[in-house]
């Protein structure tokens, strides 16, 4: 069943976005990149995204949806993480800045200890730790870059399974379509062949 609202509202935690939505079967993956667009939220891929709850009007309370005809006009639809965990958007975005911050920090450090290298100022043991110290922030750059290797390729990955999803109620649509006017073929089909053996 096709969705059509003007006035949604979708919440994470405390956030609450408003919202137009108008989603054809299946209503779940386009509800859930919704939630990814508005909010930035991703989940790994060896995850599941969270069940959506919806707030029942008369009882003020949310109960899980299961019923996606059920979304109506000014609807609330949440969807329920550990407040500042691993799941939390809002976290994810924090430690993705200070990654990035961390990784420009390592960097200016080892400008720096290249200079005390290459200076004819300093003497050999002091030259010596300089570059101790330059070797371990090289490994520390590598681990860093290994690290961000990672969580890109498990973006990729995010989106390729949606991708899938998507495809696959495309699909699915078109099974489905194709179906209806093979019926509706043979509707007429057997309609014809009534009329000519009526009037002949």
């Amino acid at each position: 069943m096709a969705v059509n609202v003007q006035k949604l509202y979708i919440q994470i935690g405390e956030d609450v976005k408003k919202v137009s939505f108008n989603a054809p079967p299946p209503v779940r993956p386009q509800l859930q990149k919704l939630f990814e667009k508005k909010f930035s939220f991703k989940v790994g891929i060896e995850d599941q995204f969270p069940a959506f709850y919806i707030k029942d009007a008369d009882e003020s309370v949310f109960y899980e949806l299961e019923d996606y005809g059920s979304i109506h006009e000014k609807a609330t639809i949440k969807i329920k993480v550990s407040e500042g965990g691993d799941d939390d958007p809002r976290n994810k975005h924090a430690k993705e800045g200070s990654s990035s911050n961390s990784f420009k920090k390592i960097m200016s450090e080892m400008a720096q200890l290249k200079q005390a290298v290459m200076s004819g100022s300093k003497d050999a043991d002091e030259k010596r730790k300089a570059a101790e110290l330059l070797l371990n922030k090289q490994r520390e750059v590598s681990a860093s870059q290994r690290q961000h290797f990672v969580e890109k390729l498990k973006q990729q990955e995010a989106c390729i399974k949606d991708m899938r999803v998507q495809l696959k109620a495309v699909k699915q649509s078109k099974k489905d379509y194709f179906f209806f006017l093979s019926t509706l073929l043979s509707i007429f089909h057997f309609l014809f062949l009534f009329f000519c053996c009526f009037f002949r």
